[in-house]
């Protein structure tokens, strides 16, 4: 929910947000904490839990939708008449056959071969692989096949179940027992051309918690030996934590059996070579939201195969929906508006209402080609400090004072973030949000970027 709302409220623009009703607790409690810290505007963030009723059948070309479920509610709601009929954005982010694939330079002796063992544990366990993104595809050389399974046998071993709040536990239930019985399902359609290596339908393990009381189930590990003939794999999602491991001869086939997905919302590749990453991204690029390439270098430094990222694009072609959600500012400009709304416009007010704010004039300052100087005269909070820090340089009159305020807390990291760490630093910008009820001086922005000003004085004063 709160990746889908910053963009709306960056643009300042109302988020209805109507969650899937089995998860709905949660989400109210999240909305309630939100809603009592004041941070937004009243009617800037509503909830509605259970039926929607005919709330689509309202919507204008104004508003936007963004729905994130599966590809089959995804098409009965984009296809609505009074969607079609209005032309409204609708940005859909649905279930995808997400995979990663082993480099066949990957031996047992390298790092990689760990990196990649503890990917495919850690996206097939993780809220008990409930994850749009979660791997449920794993393609591994023939040759190494049957040593991947053993080894992700291992690691899947190590994954204690059970109650949550159990300091020891490591993967918890799914959503609710109709979610158990229609992950159940799913497998049983998957094993008609796969078998399990892994796990259990049965029976699970469990710590600190009672099997009669929750949706608990066993990380599942399929194995398909024929995965261009018995396509099932590449076509039925089981939301859980199951996925499908497949054997390949060469990247031409790893490329041809991602493809077989008929679009994602990632992919990654764990190889030490730059060559197989090179035809990989090139070769199945079209098909993914985005790829991630992993090895030893970078594996340390990233945030995984799962994670979207803020200033990313998050979204993937075919089957995952075709949307893009977030991608910085690309998620607010407009957020999503095509050129006929964009011309559509013919008013200052129509245009207030359309556009966000200070968030299009940071982004473009921060890649203009001039030098800019701005002078900050008195006081200014949240996207004024963005247009601050988005400057080459600042300068700062007596009385001059900043703080993100109301933008600290899930919306500046995403706009005024990258300019004042540019300009301050990471730390600094911390000290901001952190802090976001102060007011910060000049002589508190010289001490925040020390490191800078000791350049910029040994630079002036050798």
């Amino acid at each position: 929910m709160l990746e889908k709302i910053a963009v709306n409220l960056l643009a300042g623009v109302p988020a209805v947000v109507k969650p899937a009703t089995v998860t709905s607790y949660l989400t109210e409690a999240v909305v309630k904490e939100i809603i009592a810290s004041n941070i937004l505007p009243k009617g800037a963030l509503q909830l509605l839990c259970g039926s929607a009723g005919d709330m689509l059948e309202h919507v204008t070309s104004q508003d936007i939708v963004t729905f994130t479920g599966s590809a089959t509610t995804g098409l009965m709601l984009k296809s609505g008449k009074r969607i079609l009929e209005e032309s409204v954005p609708f940005t859909m982010e649905a279930d995808s056959l997400n995979c990663i694939v082993l480099g066949d330079d990957v031996t047992p002796e390298m790092p990689e071969w760990d990196i990649f063992i503890k990917e495919v544990r850690k996206e097939m366990t993780t809220k008990c692989g409930q994850k749009c993104t979660a791997i449920r595809r794993i393609f591994v050389p023939e040759n190494k096949i049957e040593d991947i399974q053993i080894a992700l046998g291992k690691a899947l071993a190590q994954t204690t179940i059970g109650n949550p709040l159990n300091s020891t536990v490591r993967m918890g239930s799914l959503a609710g027992q109709s979610q158990k019985e229609e992950v159940k399902n799913q497998i049983q359609k998957l094993l008609a051309s796969s078998q399990i290596i892994y796990g259990s339908l049965d029976s699970v393990e469990l710590i600190d918690a009672d099997a009669n009381k929750g949706a608990f189930i066993s990380p599942i590990l399929l194995l398909n030996q024929n995965p261009f003939a018995s396509t099932a794999v590449h076509e039925v999602e089981a939301f859980g934590p199951v996925s499908t491991l497949m054997p390949y001869n060469n990247i031409e086939e790893a490329i041809a059996l991602a493809k077989l997905g008929k679009g994602s919302l990632v992919s990654s590749i764990v190889t030490a070579s730059s060559t197989i990453a090179k035809q990989y991204v090139l070769g199945a690029g079209a098909y993914h939201g985005r790829i991630l390439v992993l090895n030893n270098e970078c594996a340390k430094e990233s945030t995984g195969h799962g994670s979207p990222l803020p200033l990313l694009v998050h979204g993937g072609p075919g089957r995952a929906g075709g949307g893009e959600e977030m991608g910085g500012m690309r998620g607010v400009f407009c957020s999503g508006a095509s050129f006929d709304e964009l011309a559509a416009i013919q008013t200052e007010k129509e245009g207030l209402k359309f556009f966000s704010g200070f968030a299009n004039v940071i982004n473009e300052m921060r890649k203009a080609p001039q030098l800019i100087i701005v002078r900050v005269q008195g006081k200014c909070v949240g996207g004024g400090v963005g247009l601050a820090a988005a400057a080459d340089y600042a300068i700062a009159c007596e009385g001059a004072e900043v703080k993100l305020s109301e933008l600290a807390v899930g919306i500046g990291p995403f706009v005024v973030g990258p300019a004042v760490e540019r300009k301050l630093g990471l730390s600094a910008f911390s000290q901001l949000t952190i802090d976001a009820s102060l007011w910060r001086n000049g002589d508190w922005a010289r001490l925040a970027s020390s490191g800078i000003h000791r350049q910029l004085k040994k630079l002036f004063h050798p």
